[in-house]
């Protein structure tokens, strides 16, 4: 991955659904296929669907189906930038976010006028409910 100016963000990442998310020079998007090797990504696993769909209902969203499972590992001392909704297909669908690992301040804009930012410590386990400038749902599941 590497960030519209070009930087490198300092992350492995993967996908896996019908989409992935994907960046170069030109920026952010999602795409059928890996843009590394041309291959289609590959289907969801049953148990992360389960659990998205599960935590947008937590939430309050009954019709959502989430078509793109974004895997990041970031790398000891790497920080994480704010996070935009701002690339999706359908801004009525919430983000599904799951921890794993080490906690980190997970930021993203809040009132997309004010373009304050708004601060969440997630945990390993933690999973969060957002999109368009605002937080829905988090539901710890450990620690």
């Amino acid at each position: 991955m590497m960030t519209p100016n070009g930087h490198q963000t300092g992350l492995a990442c993967t996908n896996c659904g019908d989409y992935g998310w994907t960046s170069d020079w030109q920026g952010y998007q999602y795409s059928k296929k890996d843009p590394l090797n041309d291959d289609f990504w590959l289907a969801m696993p049953n148990t992360f669907l389960k659990l998205a769909t599960n935590a947008a209902l937590a939430a309050g969203f009954t019709d959502f189906y989430p078509d793109a499972c974004l895997i990041n590992q970031y790398l000891i001392g790497t920080k994480l930038g704010a996070h935009q909704d701002k690339n999706e297909h359908d801004f009525s669908q919430p983000i599904v976010s799951v921890s794993i690992g080490l906690p980190a301040i997970f930021q993203i804009f809040g009132d997309q006028h004010a373009k304050k930012l708004l601060d969440y410590e997630l945990h390993d386990g933690d999973v969060m409910v957002w999109g368009r400038w605002r937080v829905w749902f988090i539901m710890v599941l450990s620690h």
